[in-house]
Parts: C-alpha cells; sequence; structure tokens
C-alpha cells in the first residue's frame, strides 16, 4: 500500500494494517474492525489512539 492508495477512514486504515501483517484472515474478523465504534468502546481515548 502506498500513501496514494492509503485508506482515509481510521477503522479501514486499522484493518487494512493488521490483513497486511497477517493478524486479520477472516472476512468476519476484517468486518468487525471495519465497522466497530472503537472510540464507543474506549470513552475518554482520542480518536487517534482509539
Amino acid at each position: 500500500m502506498t500513501a496514494s492508495t492509503a485508506p482515509t477512514n481510521p477503522n479501514e486504515a486499522l484493518a487494512q494494517r493488521l490483513v497486511d501483517s497477517g493478524h486479520l484472515r477472516s472476512a468476519a474478523a476484517i468486518d468487525a474492525f471495519r465497522t466497530t465504534d472503537r472510540p464507543a468502546c474506549l470513552p475518554g481515548v482520542a480518536l487517534e489512539n482509539a
């Protein structure tokens, strides 16, 4: 992935990094990382850190 093809959505970017590193393999897990509202899971944590 290059800077020009990097996702701009934080959830998509995290999911893509985890897929690229081999940590996410199943479609269900990938979808969960793409759709979960991370700030809701970590109240008080900045979106960049969630």
